[in-house]
């Protein structure tokens, strides 16, 4: 049975036609229905789309029969009539549901997008229903007579793959303007989806380099010079620039929103706890179509620790330098002390056991033979020989280090020496035990500007490595400890005195090898340090060194 409606004063009448009639008319009307709705989806995608589908079903229902007409349209009726003008060639899957949720429409994208058929689907139980609370307050208000927009949900496919879509509803009516089910509108957001998890992946990991690489990201529109960064930019920048490079950056930034030329500067800004930040930006502007600048934007990277090793390696480039003059410096010194010692045997050879000068001459060749020794070390740390441990006294390289340092503290420091006369031999390189010693007395003497008493000690045991700082083996050791009654140390500070870049001493008057270089010393002997120290009681530095054979 083919039916047709001719408009009258009551509505929409419809009547039985010629089959032929009808389909022409329905061709016409499909193709231009068809037309519409593409352009419509075209323009404004699937809200404009949902919006002209509801109001077309809405037209239809709005004129209907006189109440009681035998050709009154039932709602399997209305099922077979959208799917004719409105669904099958739709770009958007649509499934028309009665209240129970059986389908009685299943288009052909609803078929490509799920994997059902629509001869598997129709009649049944919709397979794509959902269980969010989300979906069902969304039908509850198409039951009611409502449309809904663009509402986000997930469904399953035949197979089990997820499909992300966006749902829109809305109410089937009868003739008699009654809601007997809702008719589902479902665009595939799958891709748009994984677009959007890329992206945040990728903005995570792009924070995520720039917090590796200390990079600080921000813009300002040129027109109202409102400046945007991102919150760790703003953080470093709450400590402000210092004044001339305030001044040399407002510069550098007027003239790449004037010229559009790219650049790069560097500046410093002081933070509030003290000290610098160095920074180096790129300054670039960002233009419009017609190549007008609207925004200037720029790549900040604290470059603080690549300043301080740059710093170091021009540090080592010149300790290099020194090394190379010192090797010089050292043969001509060897080849003096050579010619003196030589003459000075021939004076010890001719003055008697009795003459008063023969003291003097035994020390002369005493210190002759300690400046040869130290001319072999210095030429050995100029060409960089390996360390090579010998069994030494500990007391005695007390004793040498105390007679040479012991006149430049000056007379306002006090010495005391508690050597333990059992203390044992230690394995080690002397060079690098006076290196260090001498260190820790310099160190003491500087910690004691008004005066006040340094001690040496050494003794002897087995320490128990539990009981310290830094772990090392269980065994004897022997024990060399100097100590002072200085300005001592707090807490924060007793944790960075190993940093290689630390010192408490005023700039110019920084002198040894560090203390740095004091452990690096004692560890590779295979010893340990302690360190002790309150503020205003003064320090102690204890060296544990492993006892000789």
């Amino acid at each position: 049975m083919h039916w047709a409606s001719d408009k009258t004063g009551a509505g929409i009448r419809l009547h039985k036609t010629n089959p032929s009639y009808l389909i022409r008319a329905a061709n016409t009307l499909f193709s231009i229905v068809s037309v519409v709705l593409l352009i419509c989806y075209a323009i404004g995608g699937i809200a404009v789309f949902c919006i002209v589908v509801a109001v077309l079903m809405k037209s239809l229902s709005m004129n209907r029969a006189g109440a009681g007409s035998a050709e009154a349209v039932s709602l399997r009726f209305k099922a077979e009539l959208l799917p004719a003008f409105l669904i099958q060639d739709a770009p958007v899957a649509i499934v028309a549901l009665d209240r129970r949720g059986s389908v009685l429409t299943w288009n052909r994208v609803a078929e490509r997008m799920f994997g059902w058929s629509a001869e598997e689907a129709v009649g049944g139980a919709t397979p794509i229903a959902g269980d969010s609370h989300v979906e069902r307050d969304a039908h509850q208000r198409a039951l009611g007579g409502e449309t809904v927009i663009g509402v986000e949900v997930a469904r399953r496919t035949k197979e089990g793959r997820r499909v992300d879509v966006g749902l829109s509803l809305a109410p089937v009516r009868d003739l008699d303007g009654q809601i007997h089910g809702v008719v589902e509108w479902m665009a595939d957001h799958t891709a748009q989806k994984q677009m959007s998890r890329d992206l945040s992946r990728a903005r995570a990991s792009l924070r995520r380099a720039h917090g590796l690489a200390s990079l600080f990201d921000w813009d300002m529109d040129v027109p109202v010079q409102a400046a945007t960064r991102c919150d760790s930019l703003q953080a470093h920048f709450s400590a402000a620039l210092r004044p001339e490079d305030r001044l040399r950056r407002a510069e550098a930034i007027r003239d790449v929103a004037a010229t559009g030329r790219r650049t790069d500067i560097s500046y410093r800004t002081v933070r509030p706890e003290g000290g610098e930040t160095h920074f180096r930006e790129r300054i670039e502007a960002l233009s419009d179509e017609s190549g007008q600048v609207q925004k200037v934007a720029g790549t900040a990277q604290d470059v603080t620790e690549y300043v301080y090793l740059q710093n170091q390696l021009q540090q080592v480039e010149r300790l290099a330098a020194v090394g190379r003059l010192a090797a010089g410096v050292t043969h001509d010194f060897n080849n003096l002390v050579s010619a003196i010692s030589g003459h000075n045997a021939l004076l010890v050879e001719r003055l008697d056991e009795h003459n008063p000068l023969r003291e003097h001459a035994l020390q002369i060749q005493a210190a002759c033979e300690r400046a040869g020794d130290l001319a072999h070390r210095l030429l050995a740390f100029s060409r960089g020989d390996a360390v090579r441990p010998t069994l030494e006294d500990l007391n005695s390289i007390v004793y040498v280090v105390g007679g040479l340092l012991q006149p430049l503290t000056g007379k306002h420091i006090e010495w005391v020496m508690r050597l333990d006369p059992a203390a044992p031999r230690i394995q080690a390189d002397s060079g690098q035990i006076h290196q260090a010693l001498v260190n820790l007395v310099l160190n003491a003497g500087e910690a004691m500007p008004s005066g006040g008493t340094l001690t040496i000690e050494t003794a002897s045991g087995c320490i128990d490595p539990s009981s310290g700082s830094e772990p090392c083996a269980a065994g004897p050791y022997a024990l060399l400890a100097v100590s002072d009654t200085g300005t001592g140390f707090d807490e924060e500070t007793r944790s960075n005195l190993f940093e290689p870049r630390f010192t408490t001493k005023q700039k110019g008057r920084a002198r040894g090898f560090g203390l740095a270089a004091v452990r690096h010393i004692v560890t590779e002997a295979g010893g340990w340090m302690r360190v002790h120290g309150e503020p205003g009681k003064g320090a102690r530095f204890e060296i544990y060194l492993p006892q000789g054979g």
